[in-house]
């Protein structure tokens, strides 16, 4: 199928064409990208056919006469004919790195000889697996999802998800959760690239484990529920959530305060932190922002004396900015970027109890919470303002190359 690609290009080009079929199931997936369960292999065909415009038709068996008969005729080349493209995912390429620490393709390599039980699945997977009671201890925990694994150039797939060898398992969750996030944002996090058996056990193991985490016992916080949810806005940085937070004491006199920008849509934050809160520090950093990601339709505050002074609502007259403030008493009405004021102090507080560097640590734990999918939405916040996924330490050398931008998936709502 992907050595006809290549005649079907010099063939049709840009040319738009219609594609008769009697195999019914392959409109649906032809028309869809692939669908939502659909296979490695089927999404990596389904994405080469991106570059072609045409229009998959459902037609009977008899009346797709010439397709049929040509299918059945006999082919005198070898199906192992060494002039036959390889398809060649990704190239293993040193780009998983966060200071010194990496997952390359020598660590790989190295975990992937030392994983005997991995080596037997991709055996199984390569030559046929055989009845469950024949089937090695080691590898039965592969055995409900054998139908959905695939090799790839010497990688094991589970669909879309990559099964790492057990040696490099306990780094990526290590990575993962150096800005302790919590228990369902390393899941969500990891859960973008990899599978393997025993995933979420071994998550959920490590983090409680954790003593930061321990220490912030974020699981025992009650929050009241809110009186009616915010409609989820059609454009990113189309309704922005603005609030200061502060003083805080054990900083330094220049992160004293912190001005938190976060977009309803995508759930982006900017964080920048002044010594003190005037309205002229506030507009500042507005027009910092605002220069970089363009002007919101609609920003949400509170009613401090630097959101409702003459100077504001100057600024957001001139610029066409509508003004929405939140009800006194109750800061729940602005609960999109409150929520995120949470996760400013715990952060706040644990740069506090590890010593680190205030505003180092702070850039990577936001710079986290950016990468990481969000429970509202499923993905993560730096793909929605930004249309495409980042370089981290957690994201696989090979997911640009074989998912590429259209194949991600975004709830509607």
């Amino acid at each position: 199928m992907f050595g006809q690609l290549n005649i079907l290009g010099l063939s049709f080009g840009g040319t738009p064409f219609s594609l008769n079929t009697d195999h019914k199931p392959l409109v649906s997936i032809l028309s869809i990208g692939g669908g939502r369960s659909s296979t490695a292999r089927i999404g990596r065909l389904c994405s080469r056919l991106q570059e072609y415009t045409f229009v998959v038709n459902y037609i009977p068996g008899k009346n797709n006469q010439p397709a049929d008969c040509l299918s059945r005729l006999p082919c005198q080349d070898e199906l192992g004919d060494s002039n036959q493209e390889s398809v060649v995912v990704a190239s293993i390429l040193d780009v998983c790195t966060f200071g010194e620490k990496y997952i390359n393709e020598e660590r790989w390599n190295e975990s992937m000889r030392n994983d005997q039980a991995l080596k037997q699945v991709m055996e199984y997977v390569e030559h046929g697996w055989p009845e469950k009671r024949n089937v090695d201890y080691r590898c039965l925990s592969f055995w409900q999802v054998c139908d959905k694994l695939s090799l790839v150039n010497g990688i094991l797939f589970r669909d879309e998800k990559c099964v790492p060898p057990e040696g490099v398992r306990g780094l990526l969750i290590e990575y993962g959760h150096e800005g302790h996030m919590g228990m369902s944002a390393l899941k969500n996090l990891l859960r973008q690239f990899y599978w393997w058996p025993s995933m979420d056990t071994e998550i959920e193991r490590f983090v409680r484990n954790c003593i930061l985490c321990m220490e912030g016992d974020k699981n025992c916080r009650t929050h009241e529920q809110p009186l009616c949810s915010v409609p989820w806005p059609d454009q990113p940085w189309q309704k922005l959530g603005l609030d200061i937070s502060g003083p805080f004491h054990l900083l330094p006199t220049d992160m004293k305060f912190a001005i938190a920008i976060i977009d309803y849509h995508s759930k982006w934050a900017e964080v920048s932190f002044t010594s003190q809160v005037t309205t002229e520090s506030v507009l500042e950093v507005m027009r910092t922002v605002f220069s970089r990601e363009g002007l919101p339709e609609t920003i949400v505050t509170d009613n401090g004396v630097q959101f409702v002074s003459s100077e504001m609502v100057s600024y957001l007259k001139a610029h066409g900015i509508k003004h929405l403030r939140s009800a006194l008493y109750d800061p729940q009405t602005n609960g999109q970027v409150e929520r995120f004021n949470h996760f400013l102090k715990d952060t706040i507080k644990l740069v506090v109890e590890t010593g680190s560097r205030p505003l180092t640590f702070v850039r990577e734990r936001i710079w986290e919470y950016l990468i990481t999918p969000h429970t509202t939405t499923g993905v993560s916040p730096f793909f929605l303002l930004k249309g495409r996924h980042p370089t981290s330490v957690v994201c696989p050398w090979w997911v640009k190359q074989t998912f590429p931008l259209g194949a991600r998936r975004v709830k509607k709502w």
